[in-house]
């Protein structure tokens, strides 16, 4: 219960106009947080991704580096944290109980959203799940991108010269050998 009262709060606390309130909810509270929602099993771990990952992937696409760079420390710290069971591009779901529809792992929710971004239109949070791949990719031997690999393809075409710099040099360290398409 007390699980559903933070994601509830998380969110709100990082879309505050208080450069501060957000700072610290990046900084201090998620870090304290996450490492204790895995050992609590699969679904308070989805719940938290279906509350939190939004907020965190819609300031990406701040104009503020003070503002997306946080966010971004937070999806890689995230990712580290909670998807370790889970690898990206993972065919691993959660059953509801009762009508025994499939739920989203936190996995395919990180990757779903990580796509939507890449895919989207607004450049700056293109750039910035690039720098996301990259901070988990160093924290992770291995990460699957086959569903990101369109995007990030698309990306070295891209319009806009910051995301096609960005993908060219985010493209050497996402293929190195110890990287697994899955």
């Amino acid at each position: 219960m007390a699980i559903d009262a933070i994601n509830g709060l998380i969110p709100t606390l990082i879309a505050s106009h208080s450069h501060l309130l957000y700072q610290s909810t990046l900084t201090s509270l998620l870090p304290t947080y996450l490492p204790h929602l895995a050992p609590l099993g699969l679904e308070k771990v989805r719940s938290t991704a279906v509350a939190i990952l939004p907020s965190l992937f819609d300031k990406l696409s701040d104009g503020k580096d003070r503002v997306s760079k946080p966010a971004e420390e937070a999806l890689v710290r995230f990712a580290q944290t909670c998807l370790a069971d889970t690898p990206l591009s993972s065919s691993a779901t959660l059953t509801s109980s009762g009508r025994g529809k499939e739920k989203e792992s936190p996995a395919q929710i990180y990757e779903r959203l990580l796509t939507d971004v890449l895919a989207g239109k607004n450049p700056r949070g293109k750039v910035g799940v690039m720098r996301v791949l990259v901070g988990v990719r160093a924290q992770s031997r291995t990460i699957g991108l086959k569903a990101l690999l369109p995007s990030l393809v698309a990306a070295l075409e891209d319009g806009d010269g910051s995301v096609r710099e960005e993908a060219k040099s985010v493209s050497r360290p996402l293929s190195s050998p110890v990287m697994i398409f899955s």
